[in-house]
């Protein structure tokens, strides 16, 4: 605020208005003058004033109620003159909205321009720290829209490596080298989901997880040639959002045990069943279970040992990745438990 503060004076003696005006503009304030409480009101409306120098007593309202009609209408700081029959009155309307302070009759100048001063002072500052509030807001919004374009941009050129793997597929005859590039083409769709989501949320650094999980299983399901009804899906999902260094690893996870379950898990062509639940242990652990009422497995089948990529890159990510524990289950369906910390999802409760 380099330019002059703009004070009004509202006093219905207009000599004394008038002598205080020139003081105050002499010491190089702007100064505008009302004599009664309307015409301060419509001045108010009409020009953005920093301090308003109220009379307590004025022919017509008085300051109190001038200020009342103002309250919410300007954000200038009131200071109420008055004799000394007023000082309870006065004293009390300084509790009220933003009357700053009161001053009594006769006038002492040198400590009303000290006042003044100080306000000139407090305003200054405020305008600077809002000056400085207003940069980074706009600095914020500029890296949020280079951000959000980045996610875009990442989720298109993981679109175009996927249809060009998808163009590679349609050329190659080995069932075996068709059904890895398939599995390729699902993981980095399931990578370029999280962007997807990422872009189109109005927090740029969460996702909520239901909508991704239900997006990526529909997703698959299309990928496989599946129809949109081919499974019954059970979520039950803490409302929750998840940071991006934790929505990748458990939608690769994911990706992993559905696709595995549309290719293996139902041969009998009973009604399919997918149920994944996320939720928060009383330790703070966060838990990811899936589920499916497919042909499971033998009692003695061996998770750990098996050398397919696919239940290999699932302990690698939730031990290594999430530093978490994972359990399987084959005994009723295929069932998996993962449990993991994430101080991010923590500190989002």
């Amino acid at each position: 605020m380099n330019e002059p503060m703009n004070i009004l004076v509202v006093d219905d003696n207009r000599q004394l208005a008038s002598s205080l005006a020139d003081i105050i503009e002499e010491n190089g304030y702007a100064v505008f003058q009302a004599y009664d409480g309307m015409s301060a009101v419509e001045t108010c409306r009409s020009r953005s004033f920093d301090l308003v120098i109220l009379d307590y007593k004025l022919p017509d309202i008085d300051g109190l109620e001038v200020q009342q009609q103002l309250f919410g209408a300007t954000d200038a700081d009131f200071l109420i003159i008055t004799a000394h029959a007023s000082i309870e009155s006065a004293a009390e309307a300084v509790r009220r909205g933003n009357i700053v302070g009161y001053e009594t009759k006769p006038l002492d100048m040198p400590r009303l321009l000290a006042f003044i001063r100080q306000i000139h002072e407090r305003r200054r500052a405020e305008a600077k720290v809002e000056r400085q509030a207003e940069e980074i807001r706009a600095a914020l919004a500029e890296k949020e829209t280079l951000l959000r374009e980045l996610h875009h941009r990442v989720k298109n050129n993981m679109q175009l490596i996927s249809s060009m793997i998808s163009l590679q597929k349609t050329s190659v005859q080995d069932k075996t080298a068709k059904n890895i590039l398939l599995e390729l083409e699902d993981k980095i769709r399931t990578m370029a989901l999280v962007h997807q989501k990422l872009y189109q949320s109005e927090n740029l650094a969460e996702i909520d997880l239901r909508e991704y999980i239900r997006d990526l299983i529909c997703l698959l399901v299309k990928s496989h040639g599946l129809k949109p009804d081919a499974a019954e899906m059970r979520l039950d999902i803490e409302n929750t959002p998840i940071p991006i260094n934790t929505a990748i690893p458990i939608g690769i996870v994911l990706n992993e045990l559905i696709s595995n379950a549309f290719k293996h898990a139902f041969k009998d062509g009973g009604a399919e069943q997918l149920a994944i639940g996320l939720s928060r242990t009383e330790s703070g652990d966060i838990e990811l279970t899936y589920a499916d009422n497919g042909i499971g497995l033998p009692p003695d089948f061996d998770f750990r040992g098996q050398k397919t990529l696919g239940i290999q890159s699932i302990f690698l990510i939730v031990e290594h990745q999430l530093n978490g524990t994972v359990e399987f289950d084959g005994s009723n369906g295929l069932t998996c438990r993962m449990r993991f910390r994430n101080d991010e999802y923590q500190s989002n409760s």
